[in-house]
């Protein structure tokens, strides 16, 4: 891969995290993270438990996930 190629990726990554930082604002739900991810809310539920993808915080009885952890999770993981 070439610098140009990384700063192409890297341009585009920012791109789609303020994207889904105008849709989303800077947080997100587990269904909102369900929908960026296109997998259902189970899934996101599974994932949570074994530890994988973004960090999330429990406010009341949401769970909450930064957008630009969404965002990097859903790219990296494709």
């Amino acid at each position: 891969m070439t610098t140009q190629t990384r700063a192409k990726g890297g341009q585009a990554l920012t791109a789609a995290i303020d994207a889904a930082t105008d849709e989303f604002g800077p947080t997100m739900t587990t269904p909102q993270f369900a929908s960026l991810a296109h997998v259902t809310d189970r899934t996101i539920h599974a994932w949570r438990s074994k530890g994988v993808g973004p960090t999330p915080w429990k406010v009341a009885s949401r769970w909450h996930y930064s957008t630009a952890d969404v965002v990097r999770f859903v790219h990296g993981a494709k």
